[in-house]
Formats: C-alpha cells, sequence, structure tokens
C-alpha cells in the first residue's frame, strides 16, 4: 500500500463491509441489505461494524509524524469473496474510531453523523453519495486501485474538490 496526504486535519480512514456495488449493509447476515446510504443509521452501522485489523491515519495537522507509515500498515489479510467500502472521518485522528462514535452519540440532537458547522466539526465522508451528511462526493477513484479523499465540508462552501486529503493505493494479492 501506498500513501500520501497534503491535508491539514488529523484523517482517519477505515473500510467495511457491503453486500452489493449499492452499498447495502447486511445487519443480520441473511445476505439481504438491511441499509443502504441514504438510510438512517448507516454511517454509524458502517463506520462501528469497520475492519478492524488496520487503521489509516493521515493528514495529522501538520504533524507528519503522527501519520500512518506503510510499515507500520504491513500487510493485512481480508476474507476474499466479499466487497468493502471506505470511508475518512475528518479531524478525528486525536480520539479514534471508537471516540468518534462516542462523541457522536454524546450528542444531543440525536443525529448520527451531522453536517458540519464549522471547519474544525468531526465528521465521517462514505464513499457513497447518499451516505455523506453534506449531500457530496467526498472519495474519488484516482487510478487502478489509487483513492483520494476531499476532508472538507461542501455545506460550507470551503471544499477545493482536490481530493488529495488522504490518498492510498492497495495492491492486491491472494494468500
Amino acid at each position: 500500500m501506498n500513501l500520501g496526504t497534503s491535508a491539514a486535519f488529523d484523517n482517519l480512514v477505515g473500510f467495511y463491509e457491503i453486500i452489493n456495488l449499492d452499498g447495502g449493509i447486511d445487519i443480520d447476515e441473511d445476505g439481504i441489505e438491511d441499509l443502504l446510504p441514504e438510510d438512517n443509521g448507516y454511517a454509524k452501522h458502517a463506520i462501528t461494524n469497520r475492519i478492524t485489523e488496520w487503521k489509516l491515519r493521515a493528514g495529522s495537522s501538520g504533524d507528519p509524524s503522527k501519520n500512518t507509515t506503510v510499515e507500520q500498515f504491513g500487510t493485512v489479510i481480508i476474507a476474499g469473496d466479499r466487497l468493502y467500502a471506505p470511508f475518512v472521518i475528518a479531524n478525528a485522528g486525536d480520539i479514534g474510531f471508537d471516540g468518534f462514535i462516542a462523541a457522536e452519540e454524546a450528542e444531543l440532537d440525536g443525529e448520527f453523523n451531522d453536517a458540519a458547522n464549522n471547519i474544525s466539526d468531526m465528521v465521517a465522508y462514505l464513499a457513497f453519495l447518499g451516505s455523506n451528511p453534506d449531500g457530496a462526493v467526498h472519495l474519488e477513484a484516482r487510478g487502478n486501485n489509487v483513492f483520494g479523499f476531499e476532508d472538507l465540508p461542501a455545506n460550507l462552501g470551503i471544499s477545493d474538490n482536490d481530493f488529495n486529503d488522504a490518498v492510498f493505493q492497495f495492491d492486491f494479492s491472494l494468500a
């Protein structure tokens, strides 16, 4: 895996399992989609049930020593014959995935993963447009197994749409 970033935020990148190319999630493991990206609870379920064997931290508020290196990331073995989708959580590097979930659950408005109210808000952006609270695309294919994330909120009119805030490439092999 290769990675890079030009983000000023301290971002986390993760993956979660989907059952079809529409982003459907199977909650009860019966092979049928229970949640679609535009459904309430989708982001929470995706992040809560992410692949936990690894994490990627990118941007780190300008401190490159906090970024995950290729050596730290290492080799990850995931189950074959499955589909996975990526997500990025902007500004959550210091508290981690579980800290983000706890912070969202503690909010008094009852909404999980609201659109940003200011530039420093923590927000999760997923690969499927319907799941993003600002209604914008935040993941872009940049080549063969190369992906780039945009971490700035579009709803505030400040997104630069450069998709270079977490850029990563995976090399796949059979184990």
